[in-house]
């Protein structure tokens, strides 16, 4: 209960412990009516009220020479937008040396190989969108929009644990991609410099303006770089 405290339902779900969540993405995210929990290639949906199962998704794909699992999850509207990931990618596993991987300067960001988008609550595939490696904290959604940092580097694009330190993914070519949240399809596409983009990178949205975070050392200090453009065009402001 949001007032007081109150333990109102509680409901064990395998395999849906996300750690690291400032390398990856969240895997829960809420409406009036469900709860939406990811774990592996699942999608579970339970009433809010009750905590009762409504009903389960399974991440559209899927085929048995590339198994994907659930990423990214949002509530858009009458959607449900969500992205696919390499099994074992996501920080999963408690232990003092899975800790330590997550505070390192070498560290590694989770990331996904496509987008997609589900009727809700129809669960019927709207569209799924494909190209190049997605990196999974740059995800944002905003006006009608989603954005993200897509690589088109050598390594990650043969990379098979869906993991990468930003170093792997500087060389390039990469983009800021814009996607129509209802259709998928492309808004714009600009290339994008990760020279400021050393170990982490962020996308956030705000009133048509996205910003894009990133840090890198300067003469042995940590510099933290923001790039503010328009949302709807992708031009710096």
């Amino acid at each position: 209960d949001a007032y007081n405290g109150t333990n109102l339902w509680m409901r064990e779900i395998p395999r849906s412990l996300r750690l690291g969540a400032f390398l990856d993405c969240s895997n829960y995210v809420v409406d009036s009516q469900a709860l939406y929990v990811v774990a592996d290639d699942t999608c579970h949906v339970l009433d809010v009220g009750t905590g009762e199962p409504i009903r389960q998704l399974t991440a559209p794909g899927q085929t048995s020479d590339e198994a994907r699992h659930w990423g990214y999850v949002a509530r858009v509207d009458d959607l449900l937008v969500g992205s696919l990931r390499r099994p074992g990618a996501a920080y999963d596993r408690q232990s003092r040396e899975d800790d330590a991987a997550l505070w390192d300067d070498s560290m590694s960001l989770v990331t996904s190989t496509s987008m997609f988008a589900l009727g809700a609550p129809e669960s019927d595939l709207r569209w799924q969108y494909r190209s190049g490696v997605i990196l999974n904290t740059t995800i944002t959604i905003g006006g009608g929009r989603i954005y993200f940092l897509e690589s088109h580097s050598p390594q990650p694009l043969e990379n098979t644990s869906g993991r990468m330190p930003m170093t792997a993914l500087k060389p390039g070519p990469n983009y800021l991609v814009a996607l129509d949240v209802h259709t998928g399809a492309t808004v714009w596409r600009i290339p994008w410099s990760l020279e400021n983009y050393q170990h982490i990178a962020y996308a956030n949205y705000a009133q048509e303006k996205l910003i894009l975070s990133g840090n890198r050392y300067v003469d042995r200090k940590l510099w933290y770089f923001f790039e503010t453009l328009d949302a709807l065009t992708g031009q710096s402001v």
